[in-house]
């Protein structure tokens, strides 16, 4: 039921669905959403298939997405949601670090991402206010590095795929293992090489792959979940 404000008349009740394989925290996503009027928690899943189906059925205005699903993990689960929804707004809630992901999840088609080791619940709420809106979130660290250019040039014209691929070689995987991981034929994975050899302009694998593990550690090392 809306909740009027007794100036405004009734307020807008934004329904919502979180997907994260911790039951720990769903529960403390809920908590906190219930604390603030404008929000009402519908659903609640820990895997991707459920997430799909609820969305499907409950028509949600937005998702609190982790990208890590119990064997689902990477900006793919954001690409399957806006598959299903092409109107839900979706804010990314993740331990992977932003710079490493964070405009590659903007890319899948999330409209928002947020760290759950630096945005606490009151950020979580300005997050979901600003996609609602209409907005785009980041934080305050993600957009000034965005706005100023400091997001490794020639890399934000890489596809989230491509990307994909230029993380994993970052983490010394091979180009088999990379197939395996992404559900690719190893053909297609050589054919996501050398259009990042072309973009970035490198002239050999062996550069490509060094240059990603150079990405890799400046950005903190691997991460799991991608």
């Amino acid at each position: 039921m809306d909740e009027s404000n007794g100036l405004e008349g009734p307020r807008k009740i934004h329904r919502v669905v979180i997907v994260d394989d911790h039951p720990i925290m769903r529960k403390g996503v809920r908590h906190a959403l219930a604390l603030r009027p404008g929000f009402q928690v519908v659903g609640e899943l820990g895997n991707l298939t459920d997430a799909l189906e609820a969305i499907g059925r409950l028509q949600p205005d937005a998702v609190i997405l982790d990208l890590v699903l119990g064997g689902r993990d990477g900006v793919d689960v954001v690409s399957e949601i806006r598959r299903v929804s092409g109107e839900i707004r979706i804010l990314v809630y993740s331990m992977n670090p932003e710079e490493l992901f964070a405009l590659l999840a903007l890319k899948s088609g999330a409209n928002g991402y947020l760290m759950k080791s630096t945005g606490g619940f009151e950020e979580l709420h300005c997050a979901l206010e600003r996609i609602l809106g209409g907005g785009t979130y980041l934080s305050p660290h993600m957009a000034t590095l965005a706005s100023g250019g400091q997001l490794a040039g020639d890399m934000q014209n890489l596809t989230a795929r491509e990307m994909q691929v230029f993380l994993r070689l970052g983490e010394g995987k091979t180009t088999s293992e990379i197939a395996h991981e992404m559900h690719l034929s190893v053909k297609t994975v050589f054919a996501h090489r050398d259009r990042l050899k072309e973009k970035l302009m490198v002239k050999s694998g062996a550069e490509l792959v060094r240059r990603a593990i150079v990405h890799v550690l400046r950005q903190g090392g691997p991460s799991s979940g991608f």
